[in-house]
This record gives structure tokens, sequence and C-alpha cells, in this order.
């Protein structure tokens, strides 16, 4: 049965129809066909991009410039593993007591030659910056990823919020319909009541997502090194993006690529260089040393001594002459020839093949799970923006004409609202979903995140 409204159209729920239903409709499309996009910041700061945080965060995060150090740390013990041994200089003296009728003097110098130990020492430590260098490049890597999920997850927070911010105003202009109806007598208060469950029930939801996003801000700017006093806004953050290469090709890029596969195969080349060095000190090793002294005897006895005006004189016996000795010292390996230094070397150099091995396995899963999750994101979004979230626009106004003519009840509207609203969230995170795994896909593979396409396809704006 029909239900009266009491009033004409014109004056009462035909002019909230009127108004409402482009109202709904526009939060629906109208909101989605533009692109997202992050209001500037309070100082004018420009929109940033996803590409230019991570940019910024790999030239200002503090953690990745401490790692940077381990670079430097690399480099001097390669220095050091370069310079040759020192020699030694040894001075020594000896004489009789308690009569200093004897006495000797001694400078000697040795060297230690270091049979093939110092190349050994240079290639270990050469391979040990080559690791260094990988692993920062791998923090980088994932420093990238970490920076792209955490931009999807504020890009869905901020779109979420501009999507309440519109439902929030259909509320809002609802409500004072309603409570204008209900002041006429027209609907029953039960109406205003629910209205206003719905509108603070948005307003809470929102407060909800607003503290959220200025969390997510603060954790982001947390990663990406950004000054407390700046401001930061994000620019388009889950607009469509090229499609990827296919799977085989990323997987082949991501064997040439990966810095933390390239530092897998460097640490099977620190075991070989380690079983090297082992070797070697393992054999013998060989010095030479140089001695100049000096000896002085003197006796009891007495003798003559020419003098140089001529004549004779009596004085002590004594004796003194030079010497000179040279050599070799030379390290036999007999008992110590390193054995378990080799036998360490080899289970390092076995252990990093295992490491490589699983980790070349790991990659294919990444790159294969990250393909699917892309796949079935596709396939979501495209089920939204073919006839979904259309349909539902549809029924939403079909029970808004319905509840206008007094053949629906305001609790069958504020379904289909709600439904629609769904809806448009399930849209998001299934753009968010595409987005993150881009970005998986990029740091399984060791890529940048594919380009923007020059049209993208309808998505709700964002506000910060």
């Amino acid at each position: 049965m029909k239900r009266s409204t009491g009033i004409e159209p014109s004056r009462g729920w035909g002019w909230l129809g009127a108004l409402g239903v482009p109202l709904l409709l526009g939060f629906g499309w109208a909101g989605s066909a533009g692109a997202q996009t992050l209001a500037p910041a309070p100082g004018g700061a420009a929109a940033v991009e996803v590409e230019a945080l991570i940019e910024y965060a790999l030239a200002h995060n503090q953690q990745l410039a401490a790692e940077r150090q381990r670079i430097n740390e690399a480099l001097g013990r390669l220095k050091q593993a370069g310079l040759k041994a020192n020699p030694m200089l040894e001075g020594s003296g000896q004489t009789s007591l308690p009569e200093s009728g004897m006495q000797n003097m001694a400078i000697g110098l040795s060297l230690p030659l270091e049979v093939g130990r110092r190349s050994r020492r240079l290639s270990l430590a050469t391979e040990e910056v080559t690791r260094m260098r990988h692993e920062v490049a791998n923090q980088e890597r994932l420093l990238a990823g970490a920076i792209g999920r955490k931009a999807a997850e504020l890009g869905e927070v901020e779109a979420r919020l501009a999507l309440l911010g519109e439902l929030a105003k259909i509320h809002t202009e609802s409500l004072s319909l309603i409570r204008a109806r209900v002041a006429e007598g027209v609907s029953p208060r039960l109406e205003e009541n629910l209205q206003l469950v719905e509108l603070r029930q948005t307003e809470a939801q929102r407060a909800m997502l607003d503290a959220r996003r200025r969390a997510l801000l603060e954790e982001l700017k947390g990663q990406l090194g950004w000054s407390e006093e700046a401001s930061l806004s994000l620019g388009e953050i889950l607009a469509a993006r090229a499609e990827p290469p296919p799977r085989e090709r990323l997987l082949e890029e991501a064997r040439r690529l990966r810095p933390d596969l390239a530092a897998a195969h460097a640490d099977e080349a620190i075991g070989e260089a380690m079983i090297a060095m082992a070797t070697v000190e393992g054999t013998f090793d060989l010095s030479v040393f140089g001695e100049l002294g000096w000896q002085r005897w003197r006796f009891d006895q007495q003798g003559f001594t020419a003098m140089a005006g001529g004549g004779n004189q009596l004085s002590p016996v004594q004796m003194q002459t030079g010497m000179i000795r040279g050599g070799v010292t030379l390290t036999l390996p007999v008992r110590n020839r390193n054995q378990g230094s080799i036998e360490a070397a080899v289970a390092w150099r076995q252990s990093a093949k295992h490491r490589r091995e699983f980790l070349e396995a790991i990659v294919r899963r990444e790159i294969a799970a990250a393909d699917e999750r892309r796949q079935g994101a596709r396939q979501a979004l495209s089920a939204y923006d073919e006839g979904l979230i259309q349909a539902q626009e549809a029924n939403t106004a079909i029970v808004r004409e319905s509840y206008t003519l007094g053949h629906a009840r305001l609790t069958d509207l504020l379904a289909e609202q709600r439904r629609l609203v769904e809806l448009r969230i399930e849209r998001l995170e299934a753009l968010k979903e595409l987005f993150l795994s881009h970005v998986e896909l990029a740091e399984a593979a060791s890529q940048p995140l594919p380009s923007k396409r020059s049209t993208a396809p309808p998505s709700p704006a964002g506000t910060n």
C-alpha cells in the first residue's frame, strides 16, 4: 500500500529526492572519476609521488646511512689487507760482571715475507667489500618496498576518508530534511533517530580513520627521514600503472639484479677465499734478518803501545772487532697445518651455497605470489568497474524514489546506501591490492615501479 506523505512532492520528499539522488550518485561515480589527489599540505607543499618518496628515503634514511658506513668499514679492511708486514728492529748489548772485560753491542733488522698470504688476504677482503655493497643495495630494495606499502596503506585511508566525508554530507542533508518532515508531523521521530545514528556512525568512522591517517603519515615520515618541521602531501598513490613484464622475464631479471642473490653468491666466493687463506696459513712462512754488531775484549795483561810522537807506552791489552750476521727464519708446519680453520671455511662455503639455493627458490615464489595477487586484484577491479557498482547505484536510486513515493521504508534506503558504500570501500581495497602487487613485484624483481598510465581508471578522490 502506498504510504501517504501528506505534503506535495515539491514541498517534501520530492525535493529531497531531487537533491539526495544526485548527491548520492555524485558521491558514487562523480567522486570516482577524478584521479586520487591529496590536497597541498599547510605551507603550500607540492604533492609527492611514490617514486619521489623512495628517492628521498634512499638519500635521507638514517638507518640506511648507517648501513652504508659498513661499506667504508669493508674498504678499510681491504686497505689493511693490502699493507705489507712491518720490519722489526732489534738492539741488544752485553757486558761481563763484575768487571766489564767483555762488551758486545748489536743492531738487528728482520722482515717477514708472508709467502702467499698477502694476496689471499686481499682476495678475501675484496669479496667482503663486494658482499657488503650488495647487502646495502638489498637494504635499499627493502626500504623502497616498505615505502611503497606504507604509501599504499595511507592512500587507501585517504580515499576512504574522502568517501566517508561525502557520505556524511549526504546524511547531514537528509537529516535536515527528515527533521522538517518530523516537525510537520509527516514522518515519525524514529526516522530522524535512524538518520542521526547513520550520521554519528559515519562521523565516528571518519574520526578513527583520520587518527589512523595521521599515525600512518608519522610512520611514513620516520621511514623517509622526513624533517619534523616540513609538511608532507602525497600525490596519486592508487593511480593505475602499466602492466609489468611477464612472470618469466621478471624471474630472469630477479636472478640477474637481486642484490640479496648477488650477496649470496659473494658469500660463496668468500667461502672459497677463506679456504685459500686458511690453507696458505697452514704452509711454511719465511722471514729474513740481518744483524750488525761490535765486540770488545780487555785483558789483565799489559803491553807496550806505540805513541804518536815516538816511543812506547805500557797499557792494558784489549781487542775490538765488528760482526755482520744474516739468515732466514722458516716456520715449519709440522704440528699445526691450520686444519681446523680449513674445515670451518669449508663449512662456511657449504652454508653459503645452501642459503643461495634457498634464496633462489624464494625469489621464484615471491614473484609468483605477487603476480597472482596482481591478477586477482585486476579481476576484482574489473568486476567493480564493469557493472557491479553501477547496478548498486541504480538499486539505491530506485529505493530512494520508492521511499520518496512512500513505497519503501527509510531502513531500506539506508541499507542500500550502506551496501553502496561497502562496494566503494571494497573497490578501494582492490585498488590497494593492485598497487601492492606492483610494489611486491618491483621489490621481488629488483625493478622500479611501473610507470603510471596516461589515463587512470576511476578512483575515489582523497584529501590530506
